[in-house]
């Protein structure tokens, strides 16, 4: 995990081991805020509070295909992520895994992922991203949910690797507001919640249904990116990813 003043461009401090994995559905906050801020926020209002508080897949996709697919969105979100600070993640334009969405395979160091969520409530336009990251639907409750007013965003699926769970977020504290970030690979689902459970210091609650399901993007067709359906559950997973 790791942690740094919101607001500050202070060290981030890490505890364990912060190698750089796959975003999974905490790209969804740097794709909404580029959405913003192509001037599209209120038109594409519902597709961005479905997308961070239920990390609604089908409407990530329409975010996507909003800013233009490929290229074009893929270099909205990198200008996003740059104006917080996390300028080495880089976002495919295509789909490099099949199955699963071109910005969810983004890899990021956690590092990154903590100076961006530092500043993300400091950015023009993210006033309505922080608000919906408030109110993040039961299901998707754990980790960093376990604390009161946090707002975060979380994501997981499967790897070559292990199954990677990801979260990032902002509590609030008698000395001000922590950007906090958390990474864990396992060999399973309900190991890697149960992983970022302990490394924020309390119990994780996988979520019971996950809202959020690997939907398959077929390769773009004039640069916009359409969701063909709910992908299969991933065998001995116990869910589906995030």
């Amino acid at each position: 995990m790791a942690r740094s003043p919101v607001g500050t461009k202070g060290a981030v401090r890490v505890v364990g081991d912060a190698q750089p994995l796959v975003a999974r559905s905490t790209i969804k906050v740097p794709l909404a805020l580029a959405v913003v801020r192509a001037g599209h926020g209120q038109q594409m209002g519902p597709d961005i509070d479905r997308a961070l508080t239920a990390s609604d897949n089908e409407a990530a996709g329409r975010l996507w295909a909003d800013l233009g697919g490929g290229h074009r969105a893929a270099t909205a979100v990198e200008v996003q992520l740059e104006r917080g600070r996390d300028r080495r993640t880089g976002v495919p334009p295509r789909v490099t895994v099949p199955g699963y969405s071109p910005f969810g395979q983004s890899t990021r160091r956690l590092t990154d992922q903590t100076r961006f969520t530092a500043a993300l409530p400091c950015l023009a336009g993210s006033t309505s991203i922080t608000q919906a990251m408030g109110r993040v639907a039961d299901g998707q409750r754990w980790g960093l949910g376990g604390i009161d007013g946090a707002r975060y965003k979380g994501g997981w699926g499967p790897t070559p690797g292990g199954y990677v769970v990801r979260q990032l977020g902002i509590v609030t504290g008698a000395k001000g507001a922590t950007a906090v970030t958390l990474q864990v690979r396992a060999g399973n689902h309900r190991g890697g919640h149960r992983g970022g459970g302990r490394a924020r210091g309390g119990a994780a609650q996988p979520p019971r249904r996950p809202a959020d399901r690997a939907l398959p993007l077929t390769p773009e067709r004039r640069g916009r990116a359409r969701p063909r359906g709910p992908a299969r559950p991933v065998a001995g997973s116990g869910s589906q990813s995030a």
